[in-house]
């Protein structure tokens, strides 16, 4: 059975919808390398089975491609510091500026 999206999909926020959108399409690509995995094992004729092995690599590559996205999304936004600024430094004139 294939992965399907969450039921509660409409009442998720933006960034989590495209998460849970991500995550679905991740368990896709790996239950049909699953599948072709096996395929290959019971398949005599070695044309069907080379067909088999590309469409795995490339299940593979779209896996790995939804990861890194998912990767993206999950890291947290870049913060600025709170608090007063800091001036830089000048080593030359060892004075703040």
């Amino acid at each position: 059975m294939s992965p399907q999206l969450p039921e509660n999909i409409r009442r998720l926020g933006k960034d989590e919808l495209e998460k849970a959108v991500l995550r679905v399409a991740i368990m896709d690509e790996f239950d049909s390398i699953n599948t072709y995995e096996q395929v290959v094992s019971i398949l005599e004729d070695e044309g069907l089975r080379e067909l088999f092995l590309r469409l795995i690599d490339e299940h593979k590559a779209h896996a790995e491609e939804l990861q890194k996205m998912l990767n993206e999304r999950d890291q947290p936004a870049a913060r600025k510091p709170e608090g007063p600024e800091v001036p830089e430094y000048d080593e030359n004139s060892y004075q703040y500026y």
